[in-house]
Order: structure tokens, then C-alpha cells, then sequence
């Protein structure tokens, strides 16, 4: 945002010192995230759109530059980027072959998701470009705000193709760039769409704006009652953005969901019990002293590629564990979604899920979005096409719960997730849980 807002005032007023602030906005940029390096082009746009008469509309009567004035801003510009790039990010300079090998395995691990890892495996079968956008308008900032900004990207091209606007040309430089590399990423993060969220407001607000004006010409004309639209419309899309920042603050009104179940642990499970943890998954912490910690706690290999070693695993710990917490849907969520590569795997959670492996859920931690007494339920479930665990599927977190469907995993799991917390309610011999999940084993080799 300050990089655009400097290279703004390149078109207004190119200087040596509007040369050296872009550079330098843009060199900070750069230096905290390699994925910014879009926004370096909005420095030879903003000169481009000086040289070829592109100004704002303010500024429309100030003479055209000289290339030679231009040149120096360029230069001032170059001399920003590199002293604040190496202040803030000094070892891409002094160790370059080391960044570069860095970037090269992040490439292969979250572009292009060859070098496949437990954590990017949520992301086999979804839809680039697509899934930001659905997530940008359930989670990131709500349907109504999403919807307008969305609306006002597109003003923002008509308006950069028909009418050479220097302030559309200027934003498109960095959003639509960004939005093509990252929208094609293997691994979708929705962190990795923060950087366009402020440009999202900014093209609603446009799009608003633009409403008005021309609804507000016709009303007049005609005076039709659609003069009032463009206000509503306004007033409803600020209420529904307030709305959802209110509703996501919730989430940290209360404790994390996670000491919420090691406080349910402390208070309800016996000591000297025996609880089991997925890999790859968070621990709980707060847990009292009478329980094991890490490393000592049983973990349930469930990324591992379905085999009879796993499958011997499986039966080991379910006949020695006492309790199974679930931490986040982590795992869940994500390997039922691959029943070719791990059918044995989807069988257990389908009937662990459904209180057929002898455990049963005894404790839920959430910590849904919810203001006035609206929710927004972070369905768990659907995508994986598991069974809701009984008292889960009868819980309404609020008089009026909206299944907000499917929440990115890193949208839930580091601040609040769903934990839950099964506990053995009767034994489970090795020869029944052969019987229900053998068979899938020898489907999955074939």
C-alpha cells in the first residue's frame, strides 16, 4: 500500500524524492516476502504513465516531463529500493546463493507442489484462483465487502482499458500480477491473500462511489427512488464488514480453544491415563504433570502411506490409548480426501467418527465467529465427507448458526480450532478392527 501510494505521487509531482520513497516502500516490501516482487513494476509504470501523459485527474494540466527528470527519478528510485532492500533483508545480498536455494525448494514444495509434504496435501484438488476467491468471500472478509471489491476490480480494468485512468493502470500493476502468480500456487494459504485485502477495500469503495454518481444523476432525472440504492447499497456492505470483523474479534474473547480442552483434561481424565495425538499435529498445552507430554505421548501415524505396518500401528495404540485428542482437522480433513492413496485411513475416520472403534467424543473446544447471536459454523465435515461425531452434529453455537462451509485449514488452526476429545468407552479386540479395516487396505496395494 505505501508503494503504491509513493508511486502515486510520481505522476503527481515526479522528484528525486517521490523516486526514492517508491523505491524504498518497495524495497521493504521485497525484502519481507519474496512473493511481493510484483510490486517493484509500479515503479517503471508510474514513469511510463508520466512520459505518456497519464496523469491523475487533479493533475491532468501539469506539463509532461522530461525523460532526463525521469531518468533521475528512476535513479532515485533504483538507490531506495537497494538501500532499504539490504537494510531490512541484508543476507539476500551477502548469502544471494543461499536465498536462491531457499526460493528454489519453496518452489518445488508450495508452487508447484512436486516436493509434496504433509501440510501442503490439503490443497491436492483445488481449483486455482477459485479457491481464493471462495475463501476471500466466506472467511477473509465476508460476502458482502467480498462481493463489492470483487465488483470494483473489475470497474477498476474497464477503467484502465477505456478511459486510461493512471489510478486503475497504477493499482492493476500490483494486484493483478500478485493475484496471477499466487492464485496459482499448489499451496493456498489464505495468509498469502492478505496483501490484496486493503486493495479489495479500495476497489469496493470505488465501485460504491461510482454507484452513486451515476444513480444519483438518474434519480434526479426521473426522480426515481433508485437514487436511494447506491446509499443502501453502501450502508449494507459497511454493516456487513463491521458485522464479520465484530463476529471474527470473538475468537479471541474467550481462551484458546486448546487450553480450553487441557483445562477439560485436567478437571476429567484420571491420571495415569493414556492419551493419544496424531503426528504431525500440535500438542496441547496446560496439560497437568500427571499426564505424558511430548515426545511420550502415542502418536497415530495417519500421513504415512497405508500399509499393514500402519495398519499393526493402529491396532497397538487403539488397544493403549485411553483418549484421542484431535487438535485441529489437520489431518482429517485432508487424508479422507485422498481415498486412493489412503482408503484404509478414510475407514478408520469414518468409523471412529461414527463411535464404531470403541471411542466415543466426550469434549468439544470451538470458537466459531459469532456476534449478536449469529454464528458462523467452520464446517469440519462436508468436505472430507465424514460422519459429524455425536454431540457435535446437534450443536447449534448460536440461535441462528450459518454454515460458512469449508474454512481454510490456516484460517482455523493456529488460533482457533476445533478440538475434540474421544475417549474409549469399551475395548476393541485386533481381529475387529482387521475385520473393518483390512479390506480397504488390500483395495488401496491394488
Amino acid at each position: 500500500m505505501l508503494t503504491i501510494f509513493c508511486a502515486a505521487e510520481i505522476i503527481r509531482e515526479p522528484s528525486d524524492y517521490s523516486g526514492f520513497l517508491t523505491g524504498a516502500a518497495a524495497g521493504m516490501a521485497l525484502a519481507s516476502k519474496f512473493s511481493a516482487a510484483p510490486i517493484v513494476a509500479v515503479v517503471p509504470v508510474a514513469l511510463a504513465l508520466c512520459w505518456f501523459g497519464c496523469r491523475l485527474p487533479s493533475d491532468s494540466h501539469l506539463p509532461r516531463p522530461s525523460l532526463a527528470q525521469l531518468a533521475r527519478v528512476a535513479a532515485a528510485s533504483a538507490v531506495g529500493f537497494f538501500l532499504l532492500s539490504f537494510l531490512f533483508q541484508p543476507y539476500a545480498y551477502l548469502d544471494f546463493s543461499g536465498l536462491a536455494a531457499s526460493i528454489s525448494e519453496q518452489n518445488g514444495i508450495i508452487v508447484t507442489g512436486e516436493g509434496q509434504v504433509p501440510y501442503t496435501q490439503q490443497y491436492i484438488g483445488t481449483i486455482p484462483y477459485l479457491y481464493f476467491i471462495g475463501q476471500i468471500l466466506r472467511w477473509a472478509v465476508g460476502w458482502p465487502l467480498g462481493v463489492a471489491g470483487l465488483a470494483g476490480w473489475a470497474l477498476l480494468i474497464l477503467m484502465a482499458v477505456r478511459q486510461r485512468s493512471a489510478g486503475a493502470i497504477l493499482l492493476l500493476t500490483w494486484m493483478v500480477p500478485y493475484f496471477l502468480i499466487i492464485g496459482r500456487f499448489h499451496a493456498k494459504f489464505l495468509r498469502y491473500i492478505l496483501p490484496l485485502l486493503p486493495f479489495l477495500a479500495l476497489a469496493a469503495a470505488l465501485a460504491l462511489d461510482q454507484m452513486r454518481g451515476r444513480f444519483t444523476r438518474l434519480g434526479a432525472q426521473q426522480q426515481s427512488p433508485l437514487r436511494y440504492l447506491p446509499t443502501a447499497l453502501t450502508c449494507f456492505v459497511s454493516a456487513g464488514a463491521l458485522f464479520w470483523a465484530l463476529a471474527f474479534f470473538s475468537i479471541y474473547t474467550a481462551p484458546h480453544t486448546a487450553n480450553q480442552a487441557a483445562a477439560w483434561i485436567n478437571r476429567n481424565v484420571p491420571a495415569g491415563a493414556t492419551p493419544l495425538k496424531e503426528h504431525w499435529e500440535e500438542s496441547l498445552a496446560g496439560l497437568s504433570a500427571t499426564f505424558k507430554h511430548p515426545p511420550q505421548v502415542p502418536e497415530l501415524p495417519m500421513y504415512d502411506a497405508d500399509a499393514p505396518a500402519k495398519l499393526a500401528m493402529i491396532k497397538r495404540l487403539l488397544a493403549a490409548g485411553d483418549y484421542i485428542v484431535f487438535y485441529s482437522n489437520r489431518l482429517y480433513g485432508t487424508v479422507p480426501r485422498q481415498p486412493e492413496r489412503y482408503p484404509m485411513s478414510r475407514r478408520y475416520y469414518e468409523l471412529l467418527f461414527s463411535g464404531k472403534l470403541g471411542y466415543e467424543l466426550v469434549h468439544f473446544s470451538e470458537a466459531y465467529p459469532h456476534f449478536a447471536g449469529v454464528a458462523f459454523y467452520e464446517d469440519t465435515f462436508t468436505a472430507p465427507d465424514l460422519p459429524v461425531p455425536s454431540p457435535l452434529a446437534s450443536y447449534k453455537p448460536a440461535p441462528l448458526t450459518i454454515n460458512g462451509g469449508f474454512a481454510d485449514e490456516s484460517f482455523t488452526a493456529y488460533d482457533h480450532p476445533l478440538v475434540m476429545v474421544f475417549k474409549k468407552v469399551r475395548p476393541v479386540s485386533d481381529a475387529e478392527i482387521d475385520a473393518a479395516l483390512r479390506p480397504f487396505l488390500a483395495a488401496g496395494r491394488k
